[in-house]
């Protein structure tokens, strides 16, 4: 609803992994959701944050199937889940390079085809 969270791993040595940087109104954890299964990350509060949790199991039970706007809900978590998909896909292309130059390359690449320009602001200081 407001604020904004990250998705970050923290890995057996204690070295933090920002996955995701999630902006007020973002969605995060439907797949989780849908999945039923354990977040396998964490979702640190990156400055005062309110959070909508919706229970999933309540809102698609058989109860539910019948109502005018079930098939409008799950057409909206497909695409959400399908957009999500793509934007991990490129990152996948930006971390499986072996050196940073390539890396940074594909990243800014991406970020280029993204505006339609080459001139790109990122998220990043």
């Amino acid at each position: 609803m407001s604020g904004e969270v990250y998705i970050e791993n923290i890995d057996f040595w204690g070295n933090r992994m920002i996955l995701h940087h999630i902006k007020s109104q973002d969605v995060f954890a439907e797949t989780y959701a849908f999945c039923k299964a354990p977040m396998m990350v964490d979702v640190i509060s990156a400055r005062d944050s309110e959070i909508l949790f919706i229970n999933i199991n309540n809102l698609l039970c058989d109860n539910n199937k019948h109502k005018s706007w079930y098939a409008k809900v799950l057409y909206n978590f497909l695409v959400l889940s399908t957009n999500k998909n793509l934007a991990w896909s490129n990152r996948v292309f930006c971390i499986s390079p072996k050196n940073i130059r390539t890396r940074v390359m594909n990243y800014l690449s991406l970020e280029a085809v993204k505006c339609g320009n080459n001139e790109i602001i990122i998220p990043f200081n």
